[in-house]
């Protein structure tokens, strides 16, 4: 502290009205750059709570923020709050440049936050949660702290509503949980904001989103029940009615492929199943019922190819070691296909399918 204080090079500056927000913009990039790489969702929710937080706690007056410098280049800043009811300052967050070593920013912002709170007629400074080795060199005491969760009676809120002031941070989690694909509770989050402020924008655009992906779904769904009840003429019109809506939907681009494939439409067949291994890459299923579409266009060595990539996606993939076979057989590499037999047979000895077109080679099976 007495070298930062010195002169020089260094300085400590306070935040106030005038640099509270350029301050706390340097606070969130130090941070996030200490944070963002081991934990990204944590660290984006944490600053996303404090944007709008650590700005109404200065405008009451309870937040304490310093600014370690090195002439234009700031190397750490400390966010603590002023509590004057217990005489107490309570460390927040503390974030540094991870390039700087000496003088410790850390321990140097927390020295002169002490000597402040001393200063300034308080009693406690609160070193926050965790038992980290620093915190024992300025004599510290430890103390339990407990946590308490305050909820009605009912689990509601007063009125059945949001509060505004907390829409930024619930439109921040229905759009990570809109991410993680849990539509129903981005519906809820959705249509719990706009009973509070029915024009927000971003709350109608995902519940609009979720809500069409639903229609596409239930779409999808009796497509797939009259595919399976062999009514393929309605299976092939409403598959086609899901992709007019999302031309991406893998489901609707498999089962349509292999409707084509069923009745013998391979053209069609191979553009709907390529699409599908496009937006799915592991697909197994769909790469070897696209072999069969490329067989049946006698379009062997892409065949072969597609037979080799879901054997890739699903090793144990009996069925598609059989297909490439049949196709090695086709194009007269009869020792590859005799091998490719022996590969499924090896892997399930009772495979008819297998042993048939083996036996057909008229090659005895090895022992």
């Amino acid at each position: 502290l007495r070298q930062v204080e010195n002169g020089g090079e260094y300085r400590i500056s306070l935040a106030d009205f005038e640099t509270i927000q350029s301050d706390l913009e340097v606070f969130f990039q130090l941070w996030l750059t200490q944070w963002e790489a081991k934990s990204r969702v944590y660290a984006q929710g944490i600053i996303a709570n404090c944007r709008y937080m650590l700005l109404e706690c200065h405008k009451a007056g309870v937040l304490f923020a310093p600014v370690l410098w090195k002439g234009d280049t700031p190397l750490g800043v400390h966010i603590a709050f002023i509590d004057k009811s217990k005489r107490s300052l309570v460390c927040f967050l503390v974030s540094r440049n991870l390039a700087i070593r000496k003088p410790p920013p850390g321990l140097v912002l927390h020295a002169y936050s002490i000597r402040w709170a001393i200063q300034n007629g308080l009693r406690t400074y609160d070193l926050g949660t965790g038992d980290f080795s620093y915190k024992y060199s300025f004599g510290s005491k430890e103390r339990l702290v407990e946590g308490v969760r305050i909820n009605s009676t009912n689990r509601l809120t007063r009125g059945n509503s949001l509060d505004r002031r907390s829409l930024s941070s619930v439109i921040s989690s229905v759009r990570k949980l809109h991410q993680e694909g849990k539509f129903h509770l981005v519906e809820r989050g959705c249509r719990q904001v706009l009973e509070t402020e029915p024009s927000n924008l971003e709350a109608r655009r995902l519940l609009d989103e979720v809500l069409a992906a639903r229609r596409i779904e239930e779409q999808f769904a009796t497509a797939l029940q009259r595919h399976r009840s062999k009514q393929f003429l309605d299976a092939r019109r409403i598959y086609l009615e899901v992709l007019a809506a999302n031309p991406r939907h893998y489901g609707a681009n498999y089962l349509l492929g292999v409707l084509c494939l069923q009745a013998g439409q391979y053209q069609a067949a191979d553009t709907y199943l390529a699409r599908a291994t496009e937006i799915n890459p592991k697909a197994a299923a769909a790469y070897n019922n696209r072999g069969h579409a490329l067989r049946g266009l006698k379009r062997y060595d892409e065949a072969l190819a597609c037979y080799e990539k879901a054997i890739g996606a699903k090793p144990d993939f009996v069925q598609a070691m059989n297909n490439r076979g049949v196709t090695l057989r086709a194009l007269g590499r009869i020792d590859e296909a005799l091998a490719s037999f022996d590969e499924a047979l090896t892997l399930k000895p009772d495979f008819a399918k297998a042993l048939s077109n083996r036996n057909q080679l008229r090659v005895p099976v090895p022992r």
